[in-house]
């Protein structure tokens, strides 16, 4: 597997972007809570994250019926504001993934991890990018296709680093 590009970077430079990444990381995602409450709805149990797995033009239909207007305007802020969540999250969980200290005793892992983070950001955008367009009116079908099956391996993947950063945290390095 190749290593990930942040697997050269000196542990203190890792931790520092871990501990500003994380904080914003944080910071974003509390405005993001805060602003997607009232887009829980009867159609969308999930709030945003119901549009984003909505597979089919009917279902997407039905969450953008149940939000109005003010809840699709609610969305479109919420979608720009989560471009800058993945890049946090991203470099959050990567840096995270090779810093924990099982990182050392299991590298192959931490890499991987690392990758899937970076996949996960990356799925992330494009996944924005066809909800601003579904936002925007464009017609659903092949859009909430596209959303939706970059929207589910991100989860996946992010939800993998997670159970990784968790694990690693608590592996205790090898002794030298």
């Amino acid at each position: 597997m190749t290593r990930h590009p942040f697997a050269s970077f000196k542990p203190k430079t890792l931790r520092q972007a871990a501990f500003f990444s994380t904080g914003a990381s944080l910071a974003l995602g509390a405005v993001l809570l805060r602003m997607g409450a009232g887009l829980t709805t009867a159609a969308a149990p999930h709030g945003l994250a119901s549009f984003e797995l909505a597979w089919r033009p009917a279902a997407l239909a039905a969450v953008l019926a149940s939000w109005g207007d003010a809840g699709v305007v609610t969305a479109r802020a919420m979608t720009f504001i989560d471009y800058g969540f993945l890049a946090a999250y991203g470099l959050s969980l990567a840096s995270l993934s090779l810093y924990v200290p099982g990182a050392s005793r299991f590298p192959r892992l931490a890499s991987a991890s690392a990758w899937a983070a970076t996949l996960a950001a990356a799925l992330d955008a494009v996944e924005n990018a066809a909800g601003l367009l579904l936002l925007g009116g464009r017609p659903a079908s092949p859009l909430c296709l596209v959303q939706a099956a970059c929207a589910a391996p991100k989860f996946a993947l992010a939800g993998l680093c997670l159970a990784w950063v968790a694990a690693g945290a608590f592996i205790r390095a090898p002794r030298d």
